[in-house]
């Protein structure tokens, strides 16, 4: 049986929400606290606050690649999939 993945860094991939990163921009921006501290703070992680702090994109994206198929057809997919 294969063991159970524990994330090596302080923060897992993905594991901090877009809230989480509004307010650590907007402590950076307003000048309340550095990067660093504000990584701490908010549990962000630095390359992305960094990135997202000089890109002027905000928004957290998904993780992995888009779908190929779109939403409706992968939807579709799937059930006739389940239906075999």
């Amino acid at each position: 049986m294969p063991t159970e993945y524990k994330c090596k860094g302080s923060v897992c991939r993905g594991e901090w929400s877009e809230q989480d990163l509004q307010q650590a921009i907007e402590a950076v921006q307003e000048g309340r606290v550095g990067v660093r501290e504000a990584v701490r703070s908010f549990g962000v992680p630095y390359t992305t606050l960094r990135r997202r702090l000089r890109s002027g994109n905000h928004r957290k994206l998904p993780l992995g690649p888009l779908s190929t198929l779109g939403q409706e057809n992968e939807v579709k997919l799937v059930n006739h999939i389940k239906k075999l």
